[in-house]
């Protein structure tokens, strides 16, 4: 009956081994996440804030002469980090704290984002005019700041989780 017992406690080793590895494997993921949404989010804020200062300098044709779009990348981290949100919700309202804070101020970065973007197609669309670029710029750089606090946030659950 000893082999038996010694069989089965190897394989709950081993099964517990699997799950460290898999846990370190998280964490690297998340970790390669927050770096990337973290480059993105420098340089995304690095190149929209001189565009939104077009507006205020004098003789400026404005943001208007800037080509407004979406790249595909853009879209894919925001998707991202629509995703990471609701994912990482349990988790911050356990650890409470800056976790929690962190998580809640993505959330309204995401919707403040969404609605700035929103806000500058309808205007786009009803009412063409320097609101529409405002809106458009604003929205750009609320989205990139909201990708270096989805770095932050993601870093805080890998630190917290390691």
């Amino acid at each position: 009956m000893g082999g038996a017992g010694e069989g089965i406690q190897r394989i709950v080793l081993g099964v517990l081994r699997v799950l460290e590895v898999l846990k370190v494997l998280r964490i690297l993921g998340v970790l390669a996440g927050a770096l990337i949404f973290g480059l993105w989010g420098a340089y995304g804020l690095w190149s929209a804030i001189p565009t939104l200062m077009l507006f205020f300098r004098d003789g400026s044709p404005g943001v208007a002469a800037v080509s407004f779009g979406i790249p595909s990348p853009e879209l894919l981290l925001f998707i991202a980090a629509v995703v990471v949100n609701p994912l990482l919700a349990s988790w911050a309202k356990r650890s409470g704290g800056t976790p929690k804070r962190l998580h809640r101020l993505q959330f309204w970065m995401l919707v403040g984002a969404l609605a700035l973007f929103l806000g500058g197609v309808a205007t786009m669309t009803t009412r063409p005019g320097p609101w529409t670029d405002v809106l458009l710029a604003a929205g750009g750089l609320v989205m990139n700041a909201q990708y270096l606090e989805a770095a932050a946030l993601l870093g805080t659950y890998a630190i917290k989780e390691s």
